[in-house]
């Protein structure tokens, strides 16, 4: 028999349970406000979608169904947490404009939105949950450091560029926060993260940046394949050759090659022991690695939760 909220006290005991469950699964405060959706569906036996890109901004008095009750239930939850729920970023990118290397914030964003990159509204409030209509993201407010100045002065052809950039990490983030499952996730969300801090030090390390890379996509292909239970090398050059591991799980999630060349590197690179690596260099396998890591976060997803 499914569970019916129809007060106040009822609503506050299921958030408290809600928020008891996501202790003791050691949810991160800032993946909580997400899973609790779930919980609560469980909860209560809730069947088929619940739209949330059409939240209200306020629940109407004395409705505990549907959008109400989720948009309760989000409220409740920042009230628990306050500030902590917002940090940190659930992951982070880069752009180069003009030579020089930007650090882009990844933030958590639900359901659908609109993607744009838009000079005139650079540094306007945005927010990831829409009400009357999906929610307009500007790419160009995640770029740490970009100023009116700079970005006033943009070309079409840039912009483009930025978008390209800022998009399939986007989707990226958005499966992540989502996944329940896929060994080393974690470890390869922190290579990514720590092959664009690599780039933006002083001096910048580009040569870590793309042995972060790498290992970031090796993390994912041996999460495919072990979910799968697809043997593969744990010792030699093969267990951390890309190529072969994609081999291996092709038939499942199949990776561009161009990807793969790109993100290739031996151990060596961090040394500088190989030809020195550039900014290209890095910046070219650190895009080729969150579009593998992409790839097979969506087929997991899918397939594993």
């Amino acid at each position: 028999m499914s569970r019916e909220i129809t007060t106040e006290e009822q609503f506050r005991s299921l958030m408290e349970e809600v928020d008891r469950e996501l202790r003791d699964q050691k949810v991160p405060i800032t993946a909580r406000d997400l899973r609790a959706i779930s919980i609560i569906r469980r909860h209560l036996q809730i069947v088929g979608e619940i739209n949330l890109t059409h939240l209200p901004d306020q629940p109407k008095p004395g409705s505990y169904e549907g959008q109400d009750l989720i948009a309760r239930a989000l409220q409740w939850m920042r009230d628990r947490y306050g500030k902590r729920m917002n940090i940190p970023m659930p992951g982070q990118t880069m752009v180069v404009i003009r030579g020089d290397t930007y650090k882009v914030r990844l933030p958590i964003a639900m359901g659908n939105f609109n993607l744009v990159c838009d000079p005139r509204s650079l540094g306007k409030l945005e927010t990831m949950i829409g009400v009357s209509a999906p929610p307009i993201l500007n790419a160009l407010n995640l770029i740490e450091g970009l100023t009116a100045n700079l970005t006033q002065s943009l070309v079409q052809s840039e912009l483009e560029d930025i978008l390209s950039d800022i998009a399939p990490a986007l989707r990226y983030v958005m499966i992540l926060i989502m996944m329940k499952n896929g060994p080393m996730r974690e470890q390869a969300n922190n290579d990514l993260i720590s092959s664009v801090d690599d780039v933006l030090r002083i001096p910048p390390d580009f040569g870590g940046s793309r042995w972060h890379s790498l290992q970031a996509a090796e993390k994912f292909l041996k999460s495919l394949l072990t979910l799968h239970g697809i043997p593969y090398p744990t010792k030699g050059p093969k267990g951390h050759d890309p190529t072969h591991l994609e081999g291996l799980g092709h038939s499942l999630v199949p990776i561009e090659p161009a990807l793969l060349n790109n993100i290739k590197c031996s151990a060596a690179v961090r040394y500088n022991e190989e030809v020195p690596s550039t900014l290209l260099d890095a910046h070219r396998a650190h895009r080729s690695a969150i579009c593998i890591c992409e790839k097979i976060a969506r087929h997991i997803r899918q397939n594993f939760g």
